[in-house]
């Protein structure tokens, strides 16, 4: 039964055929939707849901006055099709969530959400999440100088990215292996979409509003290294700085300042490093010209 889906009931008995696999996954299939009615009362929609062991639930409408106790909880469906507030999610094992109820205690509900956990596809939920934060490094790919001049040299490592080694190794379809680069090869961009291919770091430019404009005497700046990871070749790009610094730790301190603008040309790269660089550097092993964070 855990591989197949409620299409119909007969004398209070599942009636199953068109065999869709839910992964016997906790969940809502289909119906279940909640609507608040008025201060204290709400509506559950009759549904389908699937519990941890593969079997399947069935409710019917039913409007719920609310006991107004807690705060913000869980409207669940247990294995019997009963409705439930929960308000210890820790006790909502084998429960199928519905949505969130938020309450003035004891006065009122404040709001309604139908926000149910479903049990199709689990799989594609887990990569929309994912996406969110694809590619991951995993280890390494750690960049840093080459010597005593403007090369950077990178390290080996991993990077996660969901089916990007599928055509390198089917067993390994996720995990990208990266391997060290010395005097690494830079793909330099200003806003919005300028490319400048070079050997070294270019410490002496910022981006300036989308114009490339010389770094003022005793101005850092931070600039961004992104990977984009590939089994056959990754590239590592550089985004020009937009803010320049009176100091490398002062710079250092705006690391994360909203001031920067997204470049569009990295979405699909993972960004891995910070240098923090002197307009006038000629060697980044030198802490007074440079810094990798």
């Amino acid at each position: 039964m855990s591989n197949q889906i409620v299409t119909g009931f007969e004398n209070d008995k599942y009636v199953f055929y068109d065999r869709i696999e839910y992964n016997s996954a906790l969940g809502l299939i289909s119906g279940g939707v909640i609507t608040q009615l008025n201060s204290t009362q709400y509506r559950i929609d009759s549904g389908v849901g699937q519990l941890k062991d593969g079997s399947f639930v069935k409710w019917d409408t039913t409007t719920i006055t609310s006991p107004l106790i807690g705060q913000e909880a869980s409207i669940c469906v247990d294995n019997e099709g009963f409705h439930e507030i929960v308000i210890d999610h820790s006790t909502r094992i084998n429960k199928i969530r519905l949505g969130l109820i938020g309450i003035v205690e004891g006065i009122s509900i404040l709001g309604i959400a139908s926000e149910p956990y479903v049990a199709t596809d689990r799989q594609a939920t887990l990569v929309d999440f994912l996406s969110t934060f694809m590619p991951i490094n995993i280890d390494g790919n750690l960049y840093g100088p080459n010597n005593s001049n403007l090369f950077i040299d990178k390290t080996e490592g991993n990077i996660f990215n969901i089916g990007r080694n599928f055509h390198i190794d089917s067993t390994n379809p996720d995990r990208i292996h990266i391997p060290a680069s010395t005097q690494t090869s830079l793909l330099y961009n200003f806003r919005p979409l300028n490319i400048i291919p070079s050997d070294e770091v270019i410490p002496g430019s910022w981006d300036n509003n989308g114009v490339l404009t010389a770094v003022p005497l005793g101005q850092w700046t931070i600039q961004r290294i992104y990977l984009f990871p590939s089994p056959e070749q990754s590239d590592t790009g550089i985004a020009f700085g937009q803010q320049t610094f009176n100091s490398s730790d002062n710079a250092i301190s705006n690391i994360n300042s909203r001031m920067y603008e997204e470049v569009q040309i990295f979405d699909a790269a993972i960004l891995l490093d910070f240098l923090i660089v002197r307009g006038g550097a000629t060697d980044l092993s030198n802490l007074g010209d440079a810094v990798f964070f």
